[in-house]
């Protein structure tokens, strides 16, 4: 250690430094890395708090403790996110707390001055999957896998006021989640099917109307987990000033994976909302939060039972390789999205 000091610091000295790391390292005025460009989030459950980390340089810059800014959620914190088409805003489920958080990105900011609302708890309990719809003000909330069997409903959050709306399903932990970049559809499916079927439907936001989809089922009750829209790209793109949405047109090719069968479903949205299966195909062990890449073209399965990511061709749904590195030996753990 180049300051021999450090080693006999008392322990409010290194509560001090502490708060100095975590708050960016400030030097005067100036906050290391507040200019990066690239940055991803993580979130740590069991700790409650996020990682921010500088995607060119993968250095942890930021974490934002969510029990220092008043909202505890034991033993489950942030779950999921969906980003203002800026980049500079997120929104963050945080499982046993009840709460959908809305913190701002800016790097500049001391991370304790993140919080910029919430939701009120007990309204939406363990909220999961969420699903932005950049034409609107709203954001879809799934509930997670942790919810209790019989919750019923999906949520509406308003991202202006944060109020949360809910609206009621035919089937209970609706899970799955995502939105049509028009912000016309959202499309939610139950977590957990019977031997002979799982259901999918599809809200109508102008009208209210629900549509629902019954699934055959093989025999095997399928748990479904996550959507993805072919051709479409929901994710915040920073500063760099690309396009946040873009739009394929319907009809819209869905995809939804079932975790308990080891396969992706296909599925059709048509324009005036009806959603039809078309197949299901083998994906890897355990098949979670699948995403499309930009263009649509290739489907990126993240396998949390087989530790591997299955790729596959969106339009022949053939496989096209699987990245098998996992743990102990590789980089993957149990990949979740």
């Amino acid at each position: 250690i180049p300051m021999p000091n450090l080693r006999t610091l008392e322990d409010d000295e290194v509560r001090y430094l502490a708060r100095w790391i975590e708050g960016g390292a400030k030097d005067g005025d100036v906050t290391p890395f507040a200019d990066a460009e690239h940055v991803m989030l993580a979130g740590v459950q069991a700790e409650n708090h996020i990682a921010l980390i500088d995607a060119e340089t993968l250095r942890l810059i930021r974490r934002i403790d969510f029990d220092a800014i008043g909202i505890p959620s034991a033993p489950y914190g942030p779950h999921h996110f969906a980003f203002e088409p800026d980049g500079r805003t997120a929104y963050v489920s945080l499982v046993s707390a009840g709460v959908v958080a809305k913190v701002s990105l800016d790097l500049s900011k001391d991370p304790d001055e993140s919080l910029l609302g919430r939701t009120e708890a007990g309204v939406f309990a363990t909220p999961g999957m969420m699903s932005l719809a950049p034409s609107s003000n709203r954001i879809f909330v799934g509930r997670s896998t942790l919810s209790d069997p019989l919750a019923n409903g999906f949520g509406i959050l308003d991202r202006e006021t944060m109020a949360m709306e809910v609206i009621d399903t035919p089937f209970n932990v609706p899970h799955a989640m995502t939105a049509t970049p028009d912000g016309r559809f959202a499309i939610t499916a139950e977590l957990t099917g019977t031997q002979a079927e799982s259901r999918a439907l599809v809200y109508d936001t102008a009208t209210g109307d629900l549509s629902l989809l019954a699934i055959p089922s093989d025999g095997a009750p399928r748990e479904f987990i996550h959507f993805s829209i072919l051709g479409v790209h929901h994710a915040g793109m920073g500063h760099s000033g690309m396009d946040h949405g873009s739009m394929a047109g319907y009809p819209y090719t869905v995809t939804l994976t079932s975790r308990s069968t080891d396969e992706v479903l296909f599925l059709s949205l048509a324009e005036d909302g009806t959603l039809t299966f078309d197949a299901a195909y083998p994906a890897g062990d355990g098949p979670y939060h699948a995403h499309a890449n930009h263009d649509g073209t290739s489907l990126l399965i993240p396998d949390q039972r087989g530790d591997t990511v299955t790729i596959l061709n969106a339009e022949t749904r053939a496989l096209v390789r699987t990245v098998d590195a996992g743990a102990p030996a590789g980089p993957l753990s149990q990949p979740h999205s």
